[in-house]
């Protein structure tokens, strides 16, 4: 009898142990499934990435080697041809929905390349001659047609042949070739309209991050979009760190270079007018020259590399803010820029909110599962004690 019961209980401790393991070879199975998703993900958005990089070296390359009009025409009709180009496909084209994402799925680069592709604004054309004033004018100018063709597109009053959503994806992509050009010609101008009030002249310290999680709420995000937009900011994120990190570590020893190499200029001015004589001052002066010489070079170097980090920095922050935007609507892009005034949307912080918001939700799912595990161990020792107890 005492075997019978000690063999009985014996088994279903078996089969308690059995089912925890398999419960957590689910839950690992589970987590390496999604790492898995995420890396091929991850692989594919950067694969599109080189390919925009390519795309944007050819396009700047015709640019200086043609007629940037005649350029116009030829992306258009080599985009699909050329495969050196990446061509987008015929339903991408134009969004069938205005509350469809901008970017497909299967064409992350869409935005990119569309805003490239058209014809520049009439402003890109005096870029170095453009002030901050005319730069707030013309994103007040901006936000108060996006405001009235929201509100043509909502009421649905206008006619066919006068689409007010037409426009607006119009003068968005005007505006963001606008500013990608300005980015390239006086960046330090584009950070002075981005941290600006646009009504009052003021300068800010920092981006105006509670106006920007009152926008964030309002625009009504899917958690599918909130979820390709968190992934994207962790990629960028990525990729800019060590680029940020080069560049600061090259400033920082052009700054301890600078001052150590007129120390050695003026200590070989002393010991070259102590010398007296010719064969000891002419090696001298070889051996200062030929420091100066190294010094320069290295700077050189130095200043090349920079020149390509910051290229590089410029792409890839201009990438990544097509990419953002792709994954909005129009017409939520639209809203963004009116909810915002008189202030204006800086991506990556706006995005950054986006991103600290999934990544909360994603800490109180993990949380909540947590509890559900040690509730269903607590529920195992129950049983396991209560079968103790019946025997």
């Amino acid at each position: 009898m005492y075997a019978a019961t000690n063999r009985r209980r014996t088994g279903r401790d078996e089969i308690r142990l059995k089912a925890k393991a398999l419960r957590a070879a689910q839950r690992r199975l589970a987590q390496l499934q999604a790492e898995n998703d995420w890396l091929r993900w991850q692989h594919a958005l950067i694969a599109e990435l080189c390919k925009g990089f390519d795309w944007f070296r050819n396009f700047k390359l015709h640019a200086l080697l043609a007629d940037p009009d005649a350029m116009q025409e030829r992306s258009h009709s080599t985009s699909s041809t050329n495969s050196s180009h990446i061509s987008f496909p015929a339903k991408s084209a134009k969004s069938d929905s205005s509350e469809q994402p901008i970017a497909p799925p299967d064409d992350p680069l869409y935005l990119f390349q569309h805003v490239f592709s058209q014809p520049a604004p009439a402003l890109v054309k005096c870029l170095e001659t453009v002030t901050l004033q005319e730069l707030r004018s013309n994103y007040k100018a901006l936000v108060c047609d996006l405001s009235l063709y929201l509100m043509q597109h909502q009421t649905g009053g206008m006619a066919a042949e006068d689409r007010p959503l037409d426009k607006l994806q119009a003068a968005l992509i005007e505006h963001l070739r606008l500013m990608s050009e300005m980015c390239i010609a006086n960046s330090s101008l584009v950070t002075a309209c981005q941290l600006s009030n646009c009504e009052t002249g003021e300068q800010l310290t920092e981006p105006p991050t509670a106006r920007i999680r009152w926008v964030v709420e309002r625009l009504e995000l899917s958690q599918q979009q909130q979820c390709g937009i968190a992934r994207g900011m962790c990629v960028f994120k990525k990729l800019l760190t060590p680029l940020l990190e080069e560049l600061r570590q090259l400033q920082q020893q052009h700054v301890e270079e600078c001052p150590s190499s007129s120390a050695e200029g003026s200590e070989g001015a002393d010991e070259l007018s102590g010398c007296s004589a010719a064969a000891d001052t002419a090696s001298l002066q070889y051996s200062v020259s030929g420091e100066r010489g190294r010094v320069l070079e290295q700077q050189e170097q130095r200043s090349g590399r920079m020149q390509l980090l910051l290229h590089k920095d410029f792409f890839l922050r201009t990438w990544f803010c097509c990419y953002l935007y792709g994954q909005l609507s129009w017409v939520q892009l639209a809203r963004m820029h009116v909810l915002m005034l008189p202030f204006y949307p800086v991506p990556y912080v706006f995005f950054k909110e986006i991103e600290a918001h999934v990544a909360e939700r994603l800490t109180q799912r993990a949380e909540e599962q947590q509890q559900d595990s040690k509730e269903d161990e607590a529920d195992e020792d129950g049983e396991k004690g209560e079968g103790s107890n019946d025997t």
